[in-house]
């Protein structure tokens, strides 16, 4: 039973040291990053999603709030909140607030935590935003860290 055992992990190391092998070439691209200009539009493409925050509210056709205490997946020291003293639109931006919690609450700070899951997924394309994000110790702002998820 141990030889067969044996030879079957060999047939399968053989197999995937095969199959590694059979990976390598032929995909190279050959891009010039010189001809690409980031700030021009392209003209093939259409614009599939947006959101220009000018209404006086977050439009809940395209966000969804994340309400939990789970820390980000990171350890974050803050509970996500759907208050809108947390999120809030103002003079046509979306503004996220990290604020001190009350006094006993699970974690030490409150803000939010607003995703288009469900409502907006991409597989590919091009995404423009504009934000101002905060600086300090401690301070790691999430914009599109979970585009990979």
């Amino acid at each position: 039973m141990m030889k067969v055992a044996k030879n079957i992990t060999q047939f399968c190391v053989l197999v995937s040291a095969v199959s590694l092998l059979g990976c390598g070439g032929g995909a190279e691209t050959n891009t010039d990053p010189s001809k690409i200009d980031p700030q021009l539009p392209v003209s093939d493409w259409k614009m599939v999603w947006s959101d220009e925050f000018e209404e006086s509210t977050i439009n809940t056709q395209n966000w969804t709030h994340e309400v939990n205490c789970d820390g980000g997946g990171n350890q974050e020291k803050q509970c996500y909140t759907d208050s809108t003293e947390n999120s809030y639109v103002q003079d046509g931006m979306l503004n996220i607030v990290a604020l001190p919690a009350e006094e006993g609450a699970a974690l030490p700070y409150t803000s939010a935590r607003m995703v288009t899951r469900y409502k907006a997924d991409f597989k590919y394309g091009r995404i423009e935003m504009r934000a101002k994000v905060p600086s300090g110790q401690g301070s790691w702002p999430k914009i599109l860290d979970d585009a990979n998820r």
